[in-house]
């Protein structure tokens, strides 16, 4: 048996018992089979101390206790014990100063039933995984290039899937204009998954609130939505993959009819060309990428908050490879004022250069280091074929 499963069981049954023996000294109101949830408003949280919202359902007696895996205490909870449903209970957490993210388990018990929820609390540096490496040495394929001292900010998101913790996405923030210049993620039949979309808005714990604009608590006005980088239905398992595409580092004000249909088009084509290619292709690595360098205003989203930039253009950077071809690029630009009824075209597709050229970014900076600095620029230039990249 898998020694993280094994612990998580002896957890809960040890949980269990201790409920057990509080609760048979008085059964009144208790009910066997009864229903049991312990939900949190935020189940990852930044480096800095704070609080979240525990909410607890039951029909009867119910304990809560915090499981450090052994390590020193750093939360506290309001209430530990109570009967019923009860929604103001806080988890207060001290400021992590470690090099390392932690976590903890969250456990609820009764009479004869127990469940567990896990908390992470960020390290130190942008990433959920505390690490400070940049762009250009990390060495994932679909990363941009940064720059020390530009104003702007690299972090990531990670999901686990079949076991293993892997990068949902990148993304670049901007502080002046409170969205990301882009995102950059690999996509693949597996990194899709199926489910449902969550529609899950919440705040990036990676980002001082006060710098996101508002969307978990409303759109960006008539006329705009809360338009995706990393499209929703290319995360759709595991569950918090797919809720980590409603934080507003991945958001920027989209024309609703742009978003919902030429957009969207084009969303769908991205994926159908990594579902055609994955017989002989691994990973289709893309990134999401806005112009904002001569926006098209500004907008609130929900209630109170910045205003993030609109976008003049948006548009998508694509690397594939297979062991047959070796790498293939393409990229696609779009105005922000492109006719949304129509679909995307041949004229609308580019070399990889130059969308370099046009959107001033450093696309797919670790290519040199797999096949050098000659085949890199090579892969870049060539013109994107409609027979590999069919519309």
């Amino acid at each position: 048996m898998n020694i993280n499963l094994t612990k998580s069981v002896g957890r809960v049954f040890a949980f269990l018992a201790f409920a057990a023996l509080i609760i048979s000294c008085d059964l009144v109101g208790g009910k066997k089979g009864s229903e049991l949830s312990l939900t949190l408003n935020q189940e990852s949280v930044g480096k800095e101390a704070g609080e979240v919202s525990v909410v607890v359902r039951a029909d009867g007696p119910w304990t809560l206790d915090l499981d450090f895996e052994g390590n020193e205490s750093w939360a506290r909870l309001t209430h530990n014990s109570g009967s019923g449903y009860k929604s103001n209970i806080k988890l207060s957490y001290d400021a992590n100063t470690s090099s390392e993210a932690r976590r903890l388990y969250v456990i609820i018990s009764t009479s004869n039933d127990a469940k567990e929820v896990i908390f992470t609390q960020t390290a130190q540096g942008a990433g959920p995984d505390g690490g400070t490496a940049d762009a250009t040495s990390c060495g994932w394929m679909e990363l941009p290039e940064t720059k020390t001292g530009d104003g702007l900010l690299w972090g990531w998101h990670s999901m686990t899937l079949n076991g293993k913790t892997m990068r949902n996405y990148s993304f670049y923030w901007s502080r002046s204009d409170h969205l990301s210049i882009w995102v950059a993620y690999p996509l693949n039949r597996d990194l899709a998954g199926s489910g449902d979309r969550t529609d899950d808005w919440r705040v990036d714990p990676l980002i001082p609130q006060f710098e996101q604009a508002n969307t978990w608590n409303g759109g960006f006005g008539s006329g705009y939505d809360r338009g995706h980088q990393l499209p929703s239905a290319d995360r759709l398992t595991p569950r918090f993959a797919n809720v980590q595409t409603f934080y507003p580092t991945n958001m920027t004000p989209q024309k609703s009819q742009f978003n919902q249909k030429i957009w969207a088009g084009l969303e769908g084509t991205v994926r159908s060309w990594a579902n055609k290619l994955n017989s002989t292709t691994d990973t289709l690595y893309v990134v999401t990428g806005c112009d904002v360098r001569e926006n098209l205003g500004s907008r609130q989203a929900g209630r109170g908050g910045p205003r993030a930039s609109i976008p003049s253009a948006y548009w998508k950077a694509l690397l594939s490879y297979s062991r047959s071809g070796g790498y293939v690029g393409c990229a696609v630009w779009l105005d922000h004022n492109t006719d949304p009824t129509r679909k995307v075209s041949r004229e609308d597709m580019m070399s990889i250069s130059a969308l370099e050229q046009k959107a001033g970014n450093q696309l797919f900076v670790n290519l040199s280091k797999i096949v050098g600095e000659e085949k890199a620029a090579e892969i870049k230039a060539k013109e994107p074929s409609v027979n590999y990249w069919p519309l």
